[in-house]
């Protein structure tokens, strides 16, 4: 009998255990005794027993994997995201399957129809599209939205609007009277952002695209518009990065320019610039939190949609 052959039954009948006992350690089920669970395991690990999990979908049984679509690799905040929620999720017994939809709408539904027929339990989405979310449903598999508010699905977010606030605060406090913007638009970070700072953002200090061109059009701007603030609020630690390199590929100097990027990935630690905080591993402990429990059937009110933004925090640097 090869090892890998061994079924559960099989497992069960050789350590006199049932079946469902067997399924439950390898499901990390927490109704074990002791020295069942670890006789199971020292068993399984000997013998290099690999679950069937497409015949346990097929039986109706949960997969026990999820699926995360995420929209940026080359972000470090995106990444930061794949880090807690496999964490997370690893430490509540499921594994994860990344899909990264590059912002396309359309390749994200084609990773929505993959995750279905790898028969995921449920998806965590950092969504392109609404109207794909609405396709999730559609197909019935529970889902929570991430890092956005959608308020007709479980959504679990930063408040950007006050990210924006805090960061135009904290810069007027500091005497800064012209402060530009380098980012994302339109967006919640500039609506906050724009609502503290009295002073209108014209095109002088106002620099806006998430394209493929971005890169390129920014040193394009910077040439013909120069560098005419005392201060920049950049929307994300990634923008800020490509800022700071196009400059000094310029030849301009930003030593007395100060930065607010957003985000607080390692990027804004590298390049020791202020930057506003999301409270990540809290958000995705209760999109987790929610999911699990929209899996296995325990949510109070099912019907109840849960939107929740969390308040984000200033980490200032020289």
């Amino acid at each position: 009998m090869k090892k890998n052959k061994l079924t559960m039954k099989q497992i069960g009948d050789l350590l006199g255990v049932s079946q469902s006992t067997v399924s439950r350690v390898i499901n990390n089920h927490p109704n074990i005794k002791k020295d069942v669970r670890e006789r199971i395991l020292k068993f399984i690990d000997e013998n290099e027993f690999l679950p069937d999990y497409s015949a346990q979908i097929l039986r109706g049984e949960k997969s026990k994997i999820l699926g995360l679509l995420t929209v940026d690799f080359k972000n470090q905040y995106y990444l930061e995201i794949v880090n807690y929620v496999e964490k997370i999720a690893r430490e509540k017994g499921y594994s994860i399957i990344v899909m990264n939809s590059e912002r396309s709408s359309i390749l994200e539904k084609k990773h929505i129809i993959e995750l279905q027929k790898r028969g995921v339990d449920g998806i965590v989405a950092c969504p392109v599209s609404e109207d794909n979310m609405s396709f999730i449903k559609k197909l019935g598999i529970p889902f929570v939205v991430v890092n956005e508010i959608l308020k007709d699905y479980d959504s679990f977010s930063t408040s950007l609007f006050k990210g924006g606030e805090i960061a135009a605060n904290f810069l007027i406090n500091k005497g800064h009277s012209n402060i530009g913007y380098i980012g994302e638009y339109p967006s919640l970070k500039f609506d906050g952002f724009k609502s503290r700072y009295i002073s209108n953002i014209d095109e002088c200090n106002f620099f806006a695209n998430l394209d493929s061109n971005f890169i390129n059009d920014l040193e394009s701007f910077i040439k013909n518009k120069g560098i005419q603030c005392s201060a920049y609020f950049v929307s994300s630690d990634f923008m800020a990065l490509h800022f700071l390199k196009t400059l000094k590929k310029l030849k301009i100097d930003y030593s007395n320019i100060e930065f607010i990027g957003f985000d607080n990935t390692l990027l804004a630690e590298a390049l020791g610039i202020s930057s506003i905080e999301q409270p990540m591993k809290k958000m995705i402990e209760l999109s987790l939190d929610t999911l699990t429990k929209k899996i296995n059937g325990t949510c109070k009110d099912e019907n109840k949609v849960l939107n929740i933004e969390l308040d984000p925090t200033l980490l200032i640097r020289n």
